[in-house]
């Protein structure tokens, strides 16, 4: 096609500038994006588009060979058709997305020939009380005592949750939270929580493939549409590496000890602000009494000398005794 080449070592598709696209739906779409967000989704239109016809294809050979090959190519196609209506089902691809994880792993532990093993937690309520944080849960050299929960989340980003920029949370909805309470529930002594780097991709630029929160979890992210669970691997690998090193010492961990410390002196200094603001009231309060107190002693001092208007008793020396802010000397009968 004119405007499109193939770059068959780097096995990827070079477009030329003369590449002109006119179709009217495809103009709305992307004219409602911004400059920097159109070029990552036309990769995922691209993507999307071609995924689509490859299905298609599928599908439309499975209808064709029904009859010929029988009742084993009429059960792939029926499954083909159960995964696509699954799959557009956002609430479900959790699900899937824990199964292959789960088989990931479970093949990079025999690859490794470590006793490690992995099983589905995610169903089930943990030591917290109707709380199912944590999904899968992989025992390190198949001890029970040597576990690492991994909280899959498939669907959606999530606020870092950083105790030492934010305030005392009421709900575990944020990585912080989720890491901990995934640690606290299935009683393990790490905790990794999984994204995938297209659902939340403003997550991953912001976090890169892998990230540590010390003596909270790990964050990393990995790729279901490439196939590429690497940076999970790699982070398991580390853990799993800590954990058998670890043998049980309680380490000092004053990363943690500083995570606290933010947190308490920047509460300290909202407190301080508060004071100072309290006390800038205070002041102000304190003039406004006084100001209402010469405006009251002024008003008592008027009403006086009104009574001796009203009667006819005000005289010039009444007039010099108000204008000097003297109270009205009482008529003697």
């Amino acid at each position: 096609m004119q405007g499109i080449t193939l770059d068959h070592k780097s096995k990827a598709l070079i477009f030329k500038k003369d590449l002109v696209i006119k179709n009217d739906l495809v103009y709305q779409y992307f004219a409602k994006l911004s400059q920097d967000k159109r070029l990552e989704m036309l990769k995922k239109a691209l993507y999307i588009g071609v995924l689509a016809l490859i299905e298609d294809r599928i599908a439309t050979f499975l209808a064709n060979t029904k009859n010929e090959l029988g009742t084993e190519l009429e059960r792939l196609k029926i499954m083909l058709e159960l995964k696509t209506e699954i799959f557009t089902k956002s609430a479900v691809k959790g699900k899937y997305a824990e199964r292959d994880l789960l088989a990931v792993l479970n093949d990079f532990f025999d690859e490794k020939g470590w006793k490690d093993y992995a099983i589905f937690t995610g169903d089930n309520e943990g030591k917290l009380k109707r709380v199912k944080t944590g999904d899968i849960l992989a025992f390190v050299d198949g001890k029970e005592d040597k576990t690492i929960i991994l909280e899959v989340k498939f669907t959606k980003s999530l606020p870092l949750g950083d105790i030492s920029e934010t305030q005392l949370r009421q709900n575990t909805n944020n990585i912080w939270g989720q890491l901990l309470e995934a640690k606290v529930n299935r009683g393990s002594q790490e905790a990794i929580i999984v994204f995938d780097k297209q659902i939340a991709a403003e997550l991953y630029d912001k976090l890169g493939p892998a990230t540590y929160i010390p003596n909270v979890g790990y964050v990393t992210f990995v790729d279901t549409q490439s196939g590429n669970f690497l940076p999970l691997l790699a982070v398991y690998s580390i853990v799993r590496s800590a954990i058998l090193n670890m043998e049980g010492i309680k380490v000092i961990k004053p990363a943690l000890y500083r995570k606290i410390v933010e947190f308490v002196m920047k509460r300290a200094e909202d407190l301080l602000n508060i004071r100072k603001l309290v006390e800038t009231n205070i002041k102000n309060n304190q003039k406004i009494l006084a100001n209402i107190e010469t405006t009251l002693k002024e008003l008592e001092i008027s009403r006086e000398y009104l009574e001796k208007i009203v009667t006819d008793e005000f005289t010039s020396d009444d007039l010099l005794r108000f204008f000097t802010g003297k109270g009205a000397e009482k008529v003697k009968k």
